[in-house]
């Protein structure tokens, strides 16, 4: 299907997940399957109505070519039982489910530890660089960006830099005290500290070249200062007094 298509909209599986504001414990997506008889403009119009613009539905139908899938919109619980009954109305098969039916996704890999309240100080505190990704589960932006993490994390590994991820479901605490917003979020932390949010591209290069520069830069740090410091005790040096 293109960006705007002109004639009907081709097979999907689209899931729209759809998470309720009100309250954590509630949480629910609709899925809507295979379906020849919306054109492109219904779909849009329903999309409209649920708050995604054209260009992002577009988007969607980008997504959907690509992966079969796409995770959309967040709401309440009768948000998702309008959404379903709009897409029904086109023909669409349309379902609403708990999020405990989601399939599981992992987040943790070979060079991406899984961190909490009980490992996260311990960890952080080795000394090299740590980029971490704080999640939720259900979080289809946090599905979509663990491939590429998950990649740039062993491609950075050589160069010492270290990856981590955090369950923000099960630990919420933790990402509250992180200053977390939003899911999902990437936080960059040396010394044992998280000191500041990553702000780069979340392309598995882009990740790499962050995280294997600031790792070189971080143990330029650690060596030159490290071989100073004998230096200074034997030369006596002290510092020049203020005036």
């Amino acid at each position: 299907m293109r960006a705007q298509p002109r004639g009907r909209v081709a097979r999907v599986a689209l899931l729209a997940l759809c998470v309720s504001a009100a309250s954590a414990a509630e949480r629910f997506y609709v899925a809507l399957e295979n379906s020849d008889e919306p054109t492109w403009d219904q779909v849009a119009d329903v999309f409209e109505r649920l708050g995604v613009d054209r260009r992002g539905a577009a988007a969607l139908v980008d997504e959907m070519n690509a992966k079969g899938a796409a995770l959309v919109i967040e709401g309440s619980r009768r948000r998702c039982n309008r959404a379903a009954s709009l897409f029904r109305e086109l023909g669409m098969r349309a379902a609403v489910h708990s999020s405990a039916s989601l399939p599981s996704s992992s987040f943790a890999g070979p060079h991406v530890a899984q961190l909490d309240e009980s490992t996260i100080r311990a960890a952080l505190g080795g000394g090299q660089l740590w980029l971490l990704q704080f999640y939720a589960p259900w979080c289809g932006h946090c599905k979509r960006l663990s491939p590429a993490f998950n990649a740039a994390a062993a491609l950075s590994a050589p160069a010492g830099a270290r990856f981590g991820v955090i369950d923000c479901d099960a630990h919420p605490q933790l990402c509250k005290a992180a200053g977390v917003k939003g899911y999902p979020t990437l936080k960059v932390a040396t010394g044992g500290v998280i000191r500041a949010d990553y702000a780069g591209g979340r392309s598995t290069a882009a990740m790499v070249l962050f995280a294997v520069a600031q790792s070189a830069i971080a143990g330029v740090g650690r060596v030159v200062g490290g071989a100073l410091r004998p230096l200074v005790r034997t030369l006596g040096l002290r510092r020049a007094p203020q005036r």
